[in-house]
């Protein structure tokens, strides 16, 4: 891929992170720009990647608690 292109799988696969869930969190987040059924493919440090990686930070976040509350609760 071009350097100066981001895609959703890229960025989740970099943080360990499943790609359907992070596109999920995408999808959830129904952000303006992107169109329906449309890749999630950016320019890397563009406003669109940088809510890209706003979202991804929310879900790795979403996904500690929850790993900590697992094993606080176990």
């Amino acid at each position: 891929m071009a350097k100066d292109k981001v895609s959703a799988a890229e960025m989740a696969e970099a943080v360990g992170i499943d790609v359907k869930a992070f596109t999920a969190a995408l999808r959830a987040a129904e952000l303006p720009w992107h169109h329906r059924k449309a890749s999630w493919l950016v320019k890397r440090d563009s406003p669109e990647h940088e809510d890209m990686k706003t979202i991804l930070a929310a879900l790795l976040k979403e996904m500690r608690e929850e790993r900590r509350n697992r094993i606080s609760a176990g």
